[in-house]
């Protein structure tokens, strides 16, 4: 899984502009930010609803009926830390995509400007190196120039190899996201009344006068 891109055929100035253009690294961690509110909400109130949830079953109702009810109820605790796992492994990927982003873009230096060749009546002591630059010990402005040129490039070219190999590392699959699990939700043969409960709330017995 990943990209294979070559950058040896990419020029420095697209290589520039691609890093230095649009939203950056700004929308990375935003999604980020996103998925971190998503396991905290599910973390903190949801479990919080499930657990008020049992409470509310265990103290209002007993037996089979209760213990049914408040094993289903109970059984979206373990999926809902599965959620908040999965959520923080994903807001943490995306916030390390965004430092990759912005690693990249740092060591990308700009384009330096185009070497121009020097003319006699400007500048004859150039001109003459420019002529000369087989000479052992003797190089131009203009080869000095364009061997910047050749280094920043191959800079660019670097840090986006770099960039590529990080970003691979960071999207490799993931441990697989466990649904929740089916429940059984039907009665079947439970009561649907607790005698214990629903006796006390009855209207009294009749009482015979002789």
């Amino acid at each position: 899984m990943g990209t294979d891109f070559n950058y040896d055929d990419t020029s420095h100035q697209v290589i520039f502009d691609h890093l230095n253009g649009g939203a950056g690294s700004d929308a990375l961690q935003e999604i980020s930010r996103s998925w971190q509110q998503l396991g905290d909400g599910v973390g903190t109130t949801c479990k919080s609803f499930v657990q008020h949830a049992i409470g509310v079953i265990m103290s209002s109702r007993q037996g089979a009926a209760a213990d049914g009810a408040a094993a289903a109820t109970g059984a979206m605790l373990p999926w809902m830390d599965t959620v908040v796992q999965s959520t923080a492994t994903v807001a943490q990927r995306a916030q390390d995509q965004a430092e990759h982003w912005v690693n990249a873009k740092n060591s990308v230096p700009p384009v330096p400007p185009t070497p121009k060749s020097a003319g006699f009546s400007s500048d004859p002591g150039e001109w003459a190196a420019e002529k000369m630059d087989w000479f052992p010990g003797i190089t131009s402005d203009e080869e000095k120039a364009q061997q910047q040129q050749q280094d920043a490039a191959e800079q660019a070219r670097q840090a986006m190899r770099v960039y590529q190999s990080n970003s691979n590392g960071n999207i490799d699959v993931s441990p697989a996201f466990t649904p929740p699990q089916a429940l059984d939700a039907s009665v079947g043969s439970l009561p649907l009344t607790n005698p214990h409960f629903d006796a006390a709330g009855s209207a009294p017995p009749a009482i015979a006068i002789a």
